[in-house]
């Protein structure tokens, strides 16, 4: 069993999620026992990242986790909820579908759909308009008037190109991470290729060399047996 990854969770269990970071992240970039040992300290990383309100780095982390091990549910819960605590609630609806679609009876995500959708209705209600006063001049009175509506759908839709703006800035810094891993696992693959490698070739110079003086040997002995 990897040591990082028995330490990190232990840690994680205790709630010590400060000091179990650091363990968990190790064990996540192990090449030993991927199945049983990276994937699971990807998910229990994400949810220390979470409880320490890290949630940028939590979406990262889930991310990973779930390609990690594609297919589990509650990794896109964790990855929808992570991604609703930084207000990207879009996309916290799609991970929270994504885990119904694989789980149907998952309570959790049914609920936190119902919340969003609240939360969605609320923040669509349009804030009243804003009066905008102008500066009176010589003998006029002062001038009031609000904001127009082809202003108010100018403003929204800035709000929503800085959105996909965000939404795709962080994807990029996911990809960047999840290459980052890959190139760590690769590079691990490759010493430990290399280091067996050299291990064999050690082998075969010694196993030649012995093989080399036995039949020295032989020869030796069969030369002074024709001598007597």
């Amino acid at each position: 069993m990897n040591d990082d990854w028995t330490t990190g969770r232990e840690l994680f269990q205790a709630e010590n999620y400060e000091e179990a970071i650091p363990y968990l992240e190790r064990a996540a970039r192990s090449p030993e026992d991927a199945d049983n040992v990276r994937g699971p300290a990807l998910s229990h990383l994400g949810i220390a990242q979470f409880a320490l309100e890290r949630f940028e780095d939590s979406v990262a982390t889930f991310r990973a986790a779930i390609l990690q091990m594609p297919g589990k549910a509650r990794l896109h819960f964790n990855l929808g909820n992570s991604l609703f605590a930084l207000g990207r609630l879009a996309e916290a609806k799609r991970q929270y579908e994504l885990a119904l679609d694989i789980d149907p009876q998952y309570e959790e995500a049914q609920q936190a759909l119902v919340v969003l959708a609240a939360e969605a209705q609320s923040a669509q209600q349009p804030p009243p308009p804003t009066p905008i006063a102008e500066p009176t001049s010589a003998g006029l009175p002062a001038v009031t008037d609000t904001v127009s509506p082809k202003l108010i759908r100018l403003q929204q839709s800035v709000e929503q190109i800085e959105l996909k703006l965000r939404a795709a800035r962080e994807a990029a810094r996911d990809a960047r991470y999840l290459l980052t891993q890959r190139e760590k696992a690769e590079q691990d693959l490759v010493e430990e290729l290399l280091t067996t490698l050299h291990a064999l070739q050690t082998e075969q110079e010694t196993a030649i060399r012995e093989a080399g003086v036995r039949f020295a040997q032989d020869l030796l002995r069969d030369a002074a047996s024709r001598l007597v």
